[in-house]
């Protein structure tokens, strides 16, 4: 009798063997030349590794009999000069994907007609993945204009998950921008966005404390009360270690920062300190008096 046919149709990334069934049709019943009116919509992450596999079953009860099948490597879709539109006929193969399946001659003789083929046509759209409009904005923070910078800041804390490091580190790096209100955005960011005492943003703060303006190691000493407990060992630590700084103004600074990251009269926090009495440096040993007045 005639085919009762419907397509199976699957995306395959080949190299992680992950496979998505995307949808089937419906049966089209004794027809040798079916016409399915089936849409399917996927979003597509790597193109150049994605097949997207066909089955066409016969459908037959318990167990339906596979006829053959087909592929489409997305690569072809995504470089063709047509789009958005590529239509393709796609040869129908035995499920080794070694012969070709051959039509019916009329509706007497099977596997002795033309060779098979599926006609498909494919919608093409691209967009930008989440990760690539982060690029973007990121890049966007080396602009010219404050302006633009300032809204780059504001869009890098609409997208960017709390506590992404990256976006963490471009934020910390506006610390030293020479806008003020690219700062002040800067240190209200980090306060959101980075855990509180987290290690690494302590640190990366911090290190904003050795500036050669003035008016960025006292940012550093403010937003340093922002993503930081007092007593907390990290930024206690942080501090601490800038007494051993070679410029003078950074040493000078760790008295005003100390009572930012510690309450007065912290043992550990004067312990620290104290141990740099004993440094060789003359220098660092007058920073760490003038830190424990």
């Amino acid at each position: 009798g005639a085919c009762d046919g419907y397509v199976v149709a699957r995306l395959r990334n080949k190299p992680s063997g992950r496979i998505v069934e995307l949808g089937r049709t419906e049966v089209v019943w004794q027809n040798h030349n079916p016409v399915w009116k089936k849409t399917f919509f996927q979003e597509v992450w790597d193109p150049a590794e994605d097949v997207m596999e066909f089955e066409v079953y016969d459908e037959d009860g318990e167990v339906d009999d596979l006829v053959g099948t087909c592929e489409l490597r997305l690569k072809e879709v995504d470089e063709a000069e047509d789009k958005p539109w590529l239509k393709q006929a796609l040869q129908v193969l035995d499920k080794d994907g070694e012969t070709a399946i051959l039509g019916w001659d009329g509706m007497r003789l099977k596997n002795v007609g033309k060779p098979t083929k599926l006609h498909i046509a494919i919608r093409y759209a691209a967009f930008l993945r989440p990760k690539d409009l982060m690029a973007s904005y990121l890049e966007m923070l080396l602009a010219d204009s404050a302006d633009t910078r300032l809204n780059s800041l504001k869009t890098i804390y609409a997208f960017a998950e709390h506590g992404d490091r990256q976006a963490l580190r471009a934020v910390a790096e506006m610390l030293a921008d020479t806008s003020s209100p690219v700062r002040v955005e800067a240190t209200l960011i980090l306060d959101e966005m980075a855990d509180k005492n987290d290690p690494e943003v302590v640190e990366m703060v911090a290190k904003k404390m050795q500036h050669p303006r003035a008016e960025i190691r006292h940012v550093a000493v403010e937003a340093l009360r922002k993503v930081s407990d007092r007593n907390n060992p990290h930024a206690i630590r942080a501090v601490v270690a800038r007494l051993e700084h070679g410029d003078p103004r950074v040493r000078a600074l760790v008295s005003e920062a100390v009572t930012v990251v510690a309450e007065p009269g912290h043992r550990p926090t004067i312990n620290a300190i104290s141990a740099l009495l004993e440094n060789t440096r003359a220098e660092v040993r007058d920073a760490a008096v003038l830190a424990l007045s």
